[in-house]
This record gives C-alpha cells, structure tokens and sequence, in this order.
C-alpha cells in the first residue's frame, strides 16, 4: 500500500495528538523540516508523477517524529537515522535481530543515554553523535539490567517503546484501509433504491385502486338509500 502526504500527516497528526490546527501548521512545518533535512532517504518520483511513501517511509518519519520529543536536534535525529537505517532501525523495527535475521518475537525498545547540555561545552570521547553516549534496540526483559547500569556519565537513561509506536501506526493504516474500500451498503445502494422506487409504486397504485373501490361503494349505498 502507497500513501499520500496528506495520509501521512493524518497518521502523525492521531498520534501526536495535534488537532487540526496543530495538524495544518506546528506538526506539517516538523515533517516539512525532516523532508527537507532528507528524510525518507530513498524516496524517488517520477517527473511529473505526485508523490507517494511507503511503511519504510512512514517509519522513518516515525521514528525522527519520536526522538524530536526529546529535543534532539533534527539535523543530530537524521543522521543518526541515515548511518543507521538499514544495519539496525529497520531489522529492529520488524521484529528481527540485526546480525543474523532471527525474529526476535517482539519489536525491541530503543534507549538512549543523553547529555544534551553537556554537550555545549563537551564532546565525550567515543560519542558518535553531540549529546549522545550511546543507544541501541534492547529487548524488554533486558531493560532492567540497563537501568542497573546507570552509574557515572552514564546515568541517564531515555527509552520508546517503538512496538507501540509501530501498533498505533498500524491501527491508523487500518483505517486507512477500510475507508478505501467501497462498503457493502454503498455497492447495493443504486439496487436498493430501485426497489424502493418500485415498492412506491406499487403502493401507490394499490391505494388508488383501493379508494376507486371505496368511492365506488359509497356511491352504491347513496342510491340505494334514495
């Protein structure tokens, strides 16, 4: 299934909770900024052919839509998303593990340990990324021993629960879905006017034939009474 833009902004607009408002101006102009900063990455077009995504794309969008909650940077959420797309979000985000394709059961959490304001005035060695100490998709199970690890410079801890994210996405391409189809009341419709029209008739005509005889008896009784 292929979407529009505008789908694309309905989908974001139901889980970010923006309402038309905020749909049509603060949301459009953080997907305009992404779309200009390169997301989706491997979005084509034909000359003169309008626009349209994909899931992978919607991910992608969903993904940049989720780190932007936290204040990142987007020019920082982007290229975290291109050097890391294929080799970890998108194995992640269907469920498998990244090295060797094995499903993993479940859609993993992405954490990330943060020092954004550190990173004014600091740079930490080994951070790939300003601000960022480290992140990686963790199973559920293994959450916990994260969080026993928040010690030092790395006692931050911020977590998606990007299964959830990814459930909600395809609740709304569901209904996507069901809106494009032609309902079964809308295909019988023209029959079942006809019939209506029909039946109209039909009754009509009875009624007159009903009353002529009527009319007919009463006149009998009156000459019969003279």
């Amino acid at each position: 299934m292929s979407f529009t833009y505008g789908e694309i902004e309905r989908i974001f607009a139901s889980l970010h909770c923006a309402n038309e408002a905020a749909r049509k101006t603060t949301l459009r102009s953080r997907i305009k900024h992404f779309q200009k900063l390169g997301v989706p990455f491997d979005l084509r077009s034909g000359r003169g052919k309008k626009l349209t995504y994909d899931r992978d794309h919607i991910y992608q969008f969903a993904v940049s839509l989720e780190l932007a909650n936290f204040g990142i940077d987007p020019s920082v959420i982007v290229a975290i998303l291109r050097h890391n797309w294929k080799t970890m979000f998108r194995s992640a985000l269907e469920g498998k593990n990244r090295k060797t394709k094995e499903s993993l059961g479940e859609i993993p959490f992405f954490m990330f340990s943060p020092e954004f304001m550190n990173a004014a005035w600091y740079r930490r060695t080994g951070s790939t990324y300003p601000g960022l100490l480290y992140f990686d998709f963790v199973k559920k199970l293994e959450l916990q021993d994260w969080l026993n690890k928040l010690t030092g410079d790395a006692r931050r801890l911020s977590i998606i629960n990007i299964g959830e994210t990814i459930r909600m996405i395809d609740e709304q391409i569901a209904l996507l879905e069901n809106e494009a189809q032609p309902t079964t009341q809308s295909a019988i419709e023209p029959d079942t006017e006809a019939e209506r029209a029909k039946q109209f008739e039909a009754d009509r005509r009875r009624g007159e034939e009903e009353t002529r005889k009527l009319l007919a008896k009463i006149k009998s009784l009156r000459e019969k009474n003279k």
